[in-house]
């Protein structure tokens, strides 16, 4: 949502979900990609002519180490974004702050070694979503998709030391913080390509099973109070792990993202039969523009 030349694709599509679902609230995911802006244009260019890349789907560089004033400019450019998701018709719009993007950057002292005002930390984050409060109506819904662990330890990557990232103490301090400005706090952890990171992969011989960050979700649901509406993501694959960190843990809702991907009607297989995901975890969608490449060769071979 970085320019005003997006707003009449995104009504177009807006449109076409409202028709199938009216009574679905939509709301707009607003980032920057960071570091992770590199690696995105990286993979979007891979095989295909450069130009054909879409405008808008690579960030301008802006890192943790860049310079003070370009943070500065970050909050008006998320208002910004906000009042076009407004002019689209979104319902609302979700600061995304997880998984090493800009914004989950400035929290995690794996990536943020600021020593000024933006020092690894929860003052970014705030700023941001000041600035969009102050921009949209009062009752405009604001959300935030917030890393409340990194799940990192220290370790070394492309030849540089870093330190272990956000602890759940830290994710904690930081919902403290923003919550008031906010009608939903999603949690969600990890940094995307540090070795280190026992984050929800099968990759590593990683397997847990249910909510990733069930513990961390405690320490936020008690430093956030009771009101805030709590969503999670993470694990999810069983209606067993879902009732478990929502009728019996602190959560109030869930956000899959990966099973829907592996199985679109996953939602009304659960309803209907209670069968659990098919996805494996292999995070090979992260690659894949968000396909399950174990469905693509699932059906390539008809056994799908």
């Amino acid at each position: 949502m970085h320019s005003d030349t997006v707003i009449e694709a995104h009504k177009a599509v807006l449109s076409k979900v409202k028709a199938e679902c009216p009574h679905v609230l939509v709301f707009a995911q607003l980032a920057h990609a960071g570091m992770m802006g590199h690696a995105m244009k990286m993979m979007m260019q891979k095989g295909a002519d450069p130009a054909s890349v879409p405008e808008g789907v690579c960030c301008t560089p802006l890192t943790m180490d860049s310079p003070k004033e370009e943070l500065d400019e970050l909050p008006a450019a998320f208002a910004a974004a906000a009042v076009r998701a407004i002019e689209c018709g979104y319902d609302g719009v979700q600061i995304h702050s997880g998984h090493g993007y800009l914004l989950a950057s400035s929290l995690s002292p794996t990536m943020n070694t600021r020593t000024d005002e933006y020092k690894a930390g929860p003052e970014l984050l705030y700023r941001v979503i000041r600035a969009v409060k102050d921009a949209v109506p009062d009752r405009y819904p604001v959300a935030c998709k917030m890393n409340c662990t990194d799940n990192t330890p220290a370790g070394e990557w492309m030849g540089r030391k870093y330190a272990a990232g956000t602890t759940p103490q830290m994710g904690a301090a930081s919902a403290a913080k923003i919550a008031p400005m906010l009608c939903l706090l999603e949690l969600t952890g990890g940094l995307a390509g540090y070795p280190t990171c026992v984050d929800g992969t099968a990759r590593k011989g990683v397997k847990r099973q249910g909510f990733y960050y069930a513990e961390a979700a405690k320490l936020v649901r008690e430093a956030v109070g009771k009101d805030l509406v709590l969503a999670g993501t993470g694990g999810f694959r069983t209606m067993e792990h879902i009732d478990s960190a929502t009728v019996d843990g602190p959560l109030d809702m869930v956000a899959p993202s990966r099973p829907f991907l592996r199985t679109p009607t996953w939602l009304c297989d659960l309803e209907d039969s209670g069968a659990p995901s098919k996805c494996i975890s292999c995070n090979g969608c992260f690659a894949a523009r968000g396909t399950c490449v174990v469905r693509q060769k699932l059906q390539a071979i008809g056994k799908e």
